[in-house]
């Protein structure tokens, strides 16, 4: 399967990642309003797989957002990027990073020439029916991002 928006990749039965934002994107991508924006959290109970969805049945507590983008040689590459979460009653909620509350977009920088890898933590993201990774202020030329929502099946 190519790395598109939900596609999957497993470890056995110790990990799991999804792809939260298409590989090769090169432009902002707006604050999510529709509702099934983004990639869902659980299965649908009619499909009966996990294909596609952030977690197989039951959410582990942690989960590791990863980022990765590149950019043409000579070039710097930044960005800036926000995680929601639809709850079905609040609508698109901005998730704080660090543990924090503070939804304050998070700004990427090169970790290396041309390079950005980016690891966040976060906590308990069962508590929504969806995902969607917001990605803005791009720059340099030849920028490309993409990030996937890793997380070990066991359930904690």
């Amino acid at each position: 399967m190519p790395n598109v928006l939900g596609s999957v990749t497993s470890w056995g039965n110790v990990a799991k990642s999804v792809c939260i934002l298409a590989p090769a994107t090169t432009a902002n991508n707006a604050v999510p309003s529709a509702v099934d924006a983004g990639i869902p959290v659980y299965p649908d109970p009619k499909t009966g797989n996990s294909t596609g969805h952030a977690y197989p049945n039951t959410p582990p507590r942690k989960s590791t957002l990863v980022v990765k983008g590149v950019v043409d040689a000579g070039q710097t590459l930044v960005g800036t990027f926000t995680l929601w979460g639809y709850h079905p009653v609040l609508g698109w909620i901005e998730i704080p990073t660090n543990g924090g509350t503070a939804v304050t977009p998070v700004a990427l920088a090169e970790t290396e020439t041309d390079k950005i890898t980016f690891f966040q933590q976060y906590e308990d993201l069962g508590h929504y029916k969806r995902l969607y990774l917001q990605l803005t202020g791009i720059g340099g030329t030849g920028a490309s991002y993409e990030a996937w929502l890793t997380t070990a099946l066991e359930a904690c």
